[in-house]
């Protein structure tokens, strides 16, 4: 058997938050009784296919949106088809996203029963004020219940995700929450800059000049702060934005910057197998139609060349705190070694940016910080 993994994307939420530009929706009994209805027969379809195939199933992630404003009922009904579709790894690791004010502890243990064995919890914040600044629907009492519910009902592996830089926070009440989510225990936490989309409420009060955004130096201290912080804690940065004690890192999460293989069913969802690419419908209605009609919902695809595999390669792994394999930067296969990336290279490891350590090329502390930049100049 051959490992793949697998994300479903629920497009619903309660109310769209301010700075979000996903494909997510309010939600609604209809549509979501239609979506997950075309969901447990895409899925079932799919795996089977996959199963066929000699393909296991390694990683199982259902984010969104908020995948807790389902019906507990119809979630756990989709974990259950999803893992008794095609073959499982024995340590397989199976994620739920949910939002705090949408769960109770009834609903994470009928998710703890169905199979799901990680929880990714939408914290961003512990201070209601800032919630609210975000548009976020809960509170800091609500996220910490959650949190509560969770070790209750078995979820060891919890993660949460904080957001810094938001309009009225201090660099200060960014570690407070840092901490205390730390305290509680959790073994694998996210921290986000935010980020002004275009299109979205919060980038229009910006441009308007109705809220400040918080200064780059202090969105750096907060980007090293948390480093510094969270290691006290035993969670290591292994990612740009993600930090988690030995052994709870996200593996899901790890095959898209390794290059792993994976499908991705729903609305918006991408696809990577085979060196081939593929994304599907963005908006909800038109996917269960063509799941319901039995046509593709294939919005594009792109088969990857050699040398788009090579960009991608080092553009996924520098966002690994492990770094890429020297070996990497010979080139696409077939091509020759491109002398340019070394002389880029020993440009960025002269301005501190980048690093060589046990046989791989990594970003230091200072080239996380600006990690995009970085991994641009070196493959441009």
């Amino acid at each position: 058997m051959r490992p793949i993994s697998v994300y479903i994307h629920i497009p619903f939420c309660r109310t769209k938050c301010l700075y979000c530009d996903f494909a997510s929706v309010p939600a609604n009994h209809d549509s979501v009784a239609a979506y997950m209805r075309a969901l447990h027969t895409d899925a079932e379809r799919q795996l089977a296919s996959l199963a066929s195939q000699g393909r296991s199933l390694a990683t199982l992630y259902i984010g969104g949106g908020t995948p807790t404003v389902v019906p507990p009922a119809d979630l756990a009904a989709l974990l259950t088809v999803c893992l008794n579709s095609m073959p499982v790894e024995p340590d397989i690791e199976v994620t739920v996203e949910a939002n705090p004010g949408t769960v109770t502890r009834d609903t994470l243990a009928r998710l703890r029963d169905a199979g799901a064995n990680r929880l990714s919890l939408g914290v961003q914040s512990l201070s209601d004020d800032l919630l609210q600044a975000l548009g976020r629907t809960h509170t800091a009492t609500q996220a910490h219940q959650a949190i509560t519910d969770a070790h209750a009902v078995g979820f060891s592996d919890l993660s949460a995700d904080l957001i810094y830089g938001i309009p009225g926070q201090s660099p200060d009440r960014f570690e407070a929450d840092l901490r205390e989510l730390a305290r509680r225990g959790l073994p694998h936490l996210s921290a986000y800059a935010l980020t002004y989309e275009e299109g979205t409420p919060l980038r229009r009060a910006r441009d308007a000049g109705r809220i400040a955004p918080m200064s780059e130096e202090d969105e750096a201290w907060c980007f090293a702060r948390a480093g510094h912080v969270l290691a006290e804690y035993g969670l290591d940065r292994y990612e740009v934005s993600n930090f988690a004690r030995p052994g709870a890192e996200c593996r899901h999460n790890l095959t898209y910057w390794r290059r792993g293989e994976y499908l991705g069913l729903g609305a918006a969802a991408h696809s990577f197998i085979a060196g081939r690419r593929w994304w599907n419908a963005r908006q909800h209605d038109d996917y269960v139609r063509c799941v319901t009609d039995g046509v593709s919902y294939q919005e594009g695809s792109e088969e990857i060349t050699p040398e788009n595999a090579w960009t991608e390669a080092i553009m996924l792994g520098l966002r690994l705190r492990e770094g890429i394999a020297l070996d990497t930067l010979e080139g696409p296969p077939g091509g020759t070694a491109e002398p340019p990336i070394w002389s880029k290279g020993y440009s960025l490891q002269q301005r501190g940016l980048l690093e060589l350590a046990d046989g791989r090329l990594r970003l230091t502390t200072k080239g996380l910080l600006v990690a995009d930049a970085v991994t641009l100049e070196l493959v441009s």
